[in-house]
Order: structure tokens, then sequence, then C-alpha cells
């Protein structure tokens, strides 16, 4: 049970996890006791650790998805990565809905959170003219002045998405 404490106390943790967890200590530290005993007493620590509410797949799994959707991972790029975890198709919906709330089209404004993020495609050319320089004049002391190109209206619309 401490194994578990210390574990659920630094990371946050799914059913599927924890057993894996304990699974590996278990072979490392216990290699001469009995493999079913072992088993038992892993089961009997995440049923417990789950009673206690140390463990909870459904506040994973949203915690996941609003992290991934925070990054701009697509609905089924999240997907496959809750299933690393053996998490139910009911818990991933859930938990894609929950992330998803308060957007009116989650998928487009992840994808340009990454678009943003990455720096590429509409993002890109407010970097590359803040960097572009053109000069005020070309007689004396001739000072840089930072050019930047108006906001087209597509460039507006990222704006306000994100």
């Amino acid at each position: 049970m401490n194994k578990a404490v210390d574990y659920l106390g630094r990371y946050a943790s799914s059913q599927h996890r924890l057993r894996d967890v304990l699974g590996r200590f278990a072979t490392r530290k216990l290699d001469q006791h009995d493999p079913d005993d072992i088993a038992a007493a892993i089961d009997a620590t995440v049923t417990r650790c789950q009673t206690l509410g140390y463990v909870n797949d459904d506040a994973f799994a949203q915690s996941q998805a609003r992290s991934h959707r925070r990054q701009g991972r697509s609905q089924l790029g999240i997907r496959q990565r809750l299933r690393q975890h053996r998490l139910d198709d009911d818990v991933i919906d859930a938990a894609l809905e929950v992330a998803d709330e308060h957007a009116a089209n989650g998928e487009l404004l992840a994808a340009c959170r990454f678009a943003r993020r990455r720096r590429i495609g509409p993002f890109i050319i407010g970097e590359m003219m803040m960097m572009t320089a053109m000069p005020s004049c070309n007689v004396g002391n001739a000072s840089l002045v930072p050019w930047r190109a108006p906001d087209l209206p597509w460039q507006l619309a990222a704006k306000f998405l994100i």
C-alpha cells in the first residue's frame, strides 16, 4: 500500500497504470514470493486505493483529455492515448465531451493551438514579419524600423479562436 500511495502522490494514474507499476515493483523486489499471492495483493491494493478515492479513472481521463486538448491534440489522438491506459470507451467519450464543453468546434480549436505552438500555417507569418526589418531611410544614420504586415481576415479569425 505504501508504494501505491507514494506513486499516486507523485503522479495521476489509472487503475491499469497503477497495476503495472506495482507489478514491476513486485517482480524486482518480491521475486521469492508466490506470484498468485502477489497478484492478489496487487488487486487488493488497487481496490483499496479506488475505495479511498486515490485512483479515479473518470477524473484521470478528464484531466488527460483536457491537457491533450490544450496541447492541440486531435480527438483521435486523445482517444488512442487514453486507450493505452485500458479505459472504457464510455469513460473516454465522457472525458472528450468535458474537454470540449466550452468550444463550439474542439477539433478546430485544437488544430489552431497546435499550429500556433508549432509556428506553422498562418502563425509563421507574424513571426517572420516581426523578425524582418526595413530601413526607415538610406541616408546618414539609417535606423531599422520593425515592419509588420497588416492582419489578414484569416489571421484575425485565428486570434479570436485561441
